[in-house]
């Protein structure tokens, strides 16, 4: 288990090993206005690793939304390339070790941001020492 800070270890995985078409916001900010394919990273919770029944001393457990918006100028063309991209973004996140998805569903960003996405539940199992 590595030990990392969750957040910027799921940010900067991505970032790297996404094409440049997408962008990665390591922060919950819905753009303005969305002009590339932009993974948005929310952390919901941490909790602790268990394994076979017992607790592993600084194992820890996160666990994410990420959301994949794709700019709307043309729905039927946003359609098709949500649909290419979160795979995209679902093989790169298979690559990613200790990271792992179990469901993807589709909605709209926002009233304000009428974006189709894509909302991803991630956990990321790792190790946190004690700072003092």
């Amino acid at each position: 288990m590595p030990e990392i800070i969750a957040r910027d270890y799921v940010a900067d995985s991505l970032s790297k090993i996404l094409p440049r078409r997408f962008v990665v916001e390591k922060f919950q900010r819905i753009p303005d206005v969305i002009t590339k394919s932009t993974a948005i990273l929310k952390q919901q919770r941490i909790g602790r690793s268990i394994v076979a029944g017992r607790v592993i001393p600084g194992g820890r457990v996160a666990e994410f939304t990420l959301t994949l918006a794709i700019p709307n100028r043309d729905i039927a063309r946003a359609e098709t390339r949500l649909d290419d991209d979160v795979v995209t973004l679902l093989n790169a996140i298979d690559e990613i070790p200790n990271l792992r998805w179990t469901t993807a569903e589709k909605r709209i960003l926002s009233e304000t941001v009428p974006a189709p996405c894509y909302d991803i539940t991630l956990e990321l199992v790792y190790h946190h020492s004690r700072q003092e």
